[in-house]
């Protein structure tokens, strides 16, 4: 049964479409990767000054993988997808892998936006030799995990560039110092 290609759906089964939002997603990807993410407001201003800050927050560069319009434009290229493989359904013997191929970004690009719109965040602290059964969420309130976890043993080394400015939080003067 074929199906009726009214014009939104030839919109949303293009493969313009599909790679405008690719390169609109590796775009956006790739300044995640350059701007620190998920941090203290305080490291921001630290590294980018108060103004560059805002900006960063107001937009969502800070926080792009969890930004309404990162999620956005995964549904939509999840959309694009989709219509596309049901304009393109054939499942002859040569298409098969194509057509599985497909199918498993979907799955995957489903999986991330549960986790992004239904997942939760938070922190635990764990000190080496102790168990935790439990995180704080980011609303301020402990959440149990169903399982325990210990710190068995932690090896840490850096290696930073030395124009790179260092800035490091410590807890016995509650405050922040810059390391050059």
């Amino acid at each position: 049964m074929p199906i009726k290609q009214n014009k939104i759906w030839k919109f949303f089964a293009s493969l313009k479409l599909a790679i405008w939002l690719l390169v609109v997603i590796s775009f956006f990807s790739l300044l995640g990767t350059f701007i620190l993410q998920n941090q203290e407001p305080a490291n921001y201003i630290a590294r980018y000054g108060h103004t560059l800050y805002k900006a960063l927050a107001v937009t969502g560069l800070i926080n792009i993988y969890s930004a309404w319009w990162f999620i956005l434009l995964l549904g939509l290229f999840s959309l694009n997808l989709a219509a596309c493989l049901l304009s393109r359904l054939s499942l002859k013997k040569h298409t098969l892998g194509t057509f599985i191929c497909h199918i498993s970004i979907l799955v995957i690009l489903l999986g991330a936006l549960i986790g992004m719109l239904f997942g939760q965040k938070g922190y635990l602290k764990l000190s080496r030799q102790e168990a935790v059964n439990s995180f704080m969420a980011s609303e301020n309130k402990q959440v149990n995990l169903g399982f325990s976890i210990r710190l068995d043993d932690f090896i840490y080394t850096e290696n930073i560039d030395p124009k790179e400015k260092l800035l490091v939080y410590s807890s016995q003067n509650d405050g922040f110092c810059k390391m050059n």
